[in-house]
């Protein structure tokens, strides 16, 4: 990265921390043209920066009055981390009891950027597997787990993504079109499964779906990755069961734990 680069960087994360410090502060909403007169940003700079902290959820925007008001987003930052090791806590057996169904490896998975970050595993014993190890991260667009945190987001956060993300064809099957992308992502929306057919590891076919969690948690998936020499109708049918048994069986436990808390 060049000094100007650098520089601007630096700037940008400033004004960021500058929105939120004069929201905070006001205590109350404030217009565009008040955030931009506060802090003179220019206005064009200023409608980028607002409507990606919009789309991420760390600002509200309210229509009629017009203004802007600190997000949900922020709140939850500061319990992501307890969030995350009681979701880990809870899928772990079930990733467990999943793989035990049907002897393949599986993954739960949360949203890291662009990318999808392995937090819990489970390995097949058989000879010829997928080893997803913890800490494990890959783009979203390649992955199953990926395809399925995708399909569940907002269309505006779908929007933002598709259009800000530089797609890395991973191999030769990975998909980088976006109408074909578009259209795999739609299916997932209505079926609740995704795939990915060799596209981040060759020879690997990947069928992951979405967790629906309480808004404290982190956007994240189960899947399960099968050796294409392995895979049939079959196989693939049962593993489509498992998953979804074992996706209620999270749902239900965590949002039990939370009632119950």
């Amino acid at each position: 990265m060049t000094a100007s680069e650098q520089t601007a960087a630096v700037k940008s994360a400033d004004r960021v921390l500058d929105v939120f410090e004069l929201l905070a502060d006001a205590g109350h909403g404030l217009t565009h043209a008040e955030i931009g007169t506060s802090l003179r940003i220019p206005k064009g700079s200023l409608t980028k920066l607002l409507k990606t902290l919009v789309v991420r959820g760390y600002l509200t925007f309210d229509e009629p009055t017009r203004t802007h008001t600190l997000g949900p987003s922020l709140a939850q930052l500061s319990d992501r981390p307890a969030r995350v090791q009681q979701l880990i806590d809870v899928s772990l057996p079930v990733l467990q009891a999943l793989t035990r169904s049907i002897n393949e490896s599986s993954a739960l998975n949360r949203l890291h950027g662009q990318h999808t970050e392995v937090i819990a595993a489970a390995t097949s014993t058989q000879r010829l597997v997928s080893h997803l190890r913890e800490g494990d991260l890959a783009p979203l667009h390649a992955v199953s787990g990926g395809k399925a945190i995708l399909a569940q987001m907002t269309d505006d956060k779908l929007d933002h993504y598709l259009h800000t993300t530089e797609f890395e064809k991973v191999t030769p099957h990975t998909v980088t079109d976006l109408p074909r992308l578009r259209h795999e992502l739609e299916q997932a929306r209505s079926t609740g499964i995704a795939y990915s057919r060799e596209e981040y590891t060759p020879g690997i076919i990947g069928i992951g779906t979405a967790l629906d969690l309480p808004a404290s948690f982190p956007p994240c998936s189960i899947n399960v990755a099968i050796p294409a020499v392995r895979i049939s109708d079959t196989l693939e049918a049962r593993a489509v069961r498992a998953l979804r048994d074992a996706k209620r069986d999270i749902e239900t436990q965590l949002r039990e734990d939370v009632r119950t808390a």
